[in-house]
């Protein structure tokens, strides 16, 4: 009984940490409807800004994390300006988007290799260890659960600010949101922006659970992805589920087969879902 409580809270904790992914890699399909792989490349710079923060520069954690933020939000936001915008205005199909956005998500680690080395990078962040009625965990585990705050106030944003009242009128009608004067290019530009500093934290805490590598950036977006679509197409609160159901699945998997499977228990959740429902558990078709 104690290893099945063990495991739901770490495939809860785990849950949380692919939630923001997908709930940040879900905007920006939502507002641009571009597949934005390269969701990973801004994934892994925003770790690696925040080693060369805490320890090159010998910042304290909190403080790095904060610069993190926003110039990763600036590095996804240089991503839609140099590489999307000029390719949509030249009219490119989603496929020439995608294989955009692949470049950048498989050139990346090797300019990060040049620039770091390709070995494996362990954040020196104090972290603690509590137990508490027999269940073991640690900050890193309590801070994967404080992502659901930082998901609350970015769906209120979403809700009652004018910034997230555009991003979803583009959203949900683009052409319509053209016609009475909203800048999609500034809206796709915002979306990108935000989605992008919105992965920070979750790069964070994957970096501080295991390393920060070159290529640590491909499951994550995998990852992502695939809880957007499991969620419902068109849903951030769908992401959000989507999120929690593949930490939950690969956790509480365990106990049945090998560990090393994990992956494969998220995909085949996937696939069945899309099976019985191809629009995802909460999902409504998307206007293209």
């Amino acid at each position: 009984m104690e290893l099945l409580l063990q495991l739901i809270f770490f495939g809860l904790a785990k849950g949380s940490l692919y939630a923001l992914i997908a709930v940040s890699f879900a905007i920006i399909f939502f507002v641009t409807r571009t597949l934005h792989i390269a969701h990973g490349a801004v994934f892994v710079v925003g770790a690696y800004i925040f080693y060369v923060f805490i320890s090159i520069f010998s910042l304290p954690w909190f403080l790095s994390a904060l610069i993190s933020i926003p110039l990763s939000g600036i590095f996804g936001a240089l991503i839609e300006f140099s590489i999307y915008r000029p390719l949509r205005r030249k009219y490119a199909s989603p496929f020439i988007l995608l294989l955009a956005s692949l470049s950048v998500l498989f050139g990346t680690p090797g300019v990060l290799a040049m620039i770091f080395g390709p070995e494996p990078i362990f954040l020196e962040v104090p972290k603690k260890t509590f137990i508490v009625g027999g269940l073991a965990f640690t900050t890193v585990h309590l801070a994967m659960f404080a992502l659901w705050v930082l998901m609350g106030l970015f769906l209120l944003y979403l809700r009652r600010s004018q910034g997230g009242r555009m991003m979803r009128a583009v959203a949900d009608r683009p052409l319509v949101a053209e016609v009475v004067g909203i800048d999609a290019s500034k809206i796709n530009l915002m979306a990108i922006t935000i989605g992008s500093a919105l992965v920070v934290p979750a790069a964070l805490i994957w970096g501080l659970e295991q390393t920060v590598t070159p290529g640590m950036g491909f499951m994550p977006v995998l990852m992502g992805a695939a809880g957007m679509i499991l969620g419902g197409m068109g849903n951030i609160l769908g992401a959000a589920l989507g999120g929690m159901i593949f930490g939950l699945a690969m956790n509480l998997g365990v106990l049945y087969i090998s560990s090393g499977w994990q992956e494969g228990i998220a995909l085949a959740i996937l696939v069945l879902v899309l099976v019985l429902r191809p629009e995802g558990i909460l999902g409504t078709r998307i206007r293209w």
